[in-house]
């Protein structure tokens, strides 16, 4: 598809750009939004039909439907998708916030809970997030999720947070190259209020990359 777009505007480097942000936003709807394989095939179908009339549709765009579908995706269990579906959301929301210039090995990725997912009644966890139902509300959900690239310590899974930031998350150096995982290393606690926090901002850094309007 792109190519064929190439053949036709290959000399427009301005409307090349626009082109493939509108096909890459479409593309992450497809696959955040789980659509099988004939689904993703009428959808495209749609666009290339306006590349062989050589026009410019709307046809590439989202709907408001397909914006308020994808919406309600980015905002729901993200770390229940397919390890596949769910990697590539969090690298790509890794690199809307880092401002797109890290780099990524994911044939190393993990992602990992910051609010684990066994809480000791002893625990420190425990004592900052008391209702297990809000706990299971945020748990899989992106404001709760990091992205992290080495060998994991299991018996460091269910650290209370600053001994886990230190332990876990944090690269032998004392830094990570993820940007969502540093932005946790910085963070002074981890409250049900500073999660749902985080979350609204990540949404809206989706909402307005892939103009989800």
């Amino acid at each position: 598809m792109a190519i064929a777009f190439l053949a036709n505007h290959g000399s427009d480097t301005q409307q090349v750009l626009d082109f493939v942000t509108r096909l890459e936003r479409l593309a992450a709807y497809l696959h955040v939004t789980a659509k099988n394989v004939n689904q993703r095939i009428e959808r495209y179908a749609l666009v290339l039909e306006d590349l062989e009339r050589r026009i410019l549709g709307d046809r590439i765009e989202l709907a408001p439907a397909e914006c308020e579908e994808m919406l309600r995706a980015l905002n729901g269990n993200v770390y229940e998708m397919t390890a596949r579906r769910r990697n590539s959301l969090i690298l790509r929301l890794d690199s809307f916030v880092s401002a797109m210039v890290a780099n990524y090995t994911p044939n190393v990725l993990t992602i990992e809970h910051v609010l684990p997912q066994t809480v000791d009644p002893s625990s420190e966890w425990a004592e900052t997030w008391p209702d297990a139902d809000e706990r299971a509300r945020w748990l899989h959900r992106l404001a709760n999720l990091v992205p992290l690239t080495r060998a994991r310590n299991s018996r460091a899974l269910n650290y209370d947070f600053d001994r886990k930031k230190t332990a876990y998350f944090a690269g032998s150096s004392g830094v990570t190259t993820y940007a969502l995982t540093s932005q946790v290393l910085h963070a002074s606690s981890w409250t049900p209020e500073v999660v749902a926090g985080r979350q609204e901002e990540l949404l809206e850094v989706l909402w307005r990359s892939w103009r989800l309007s």
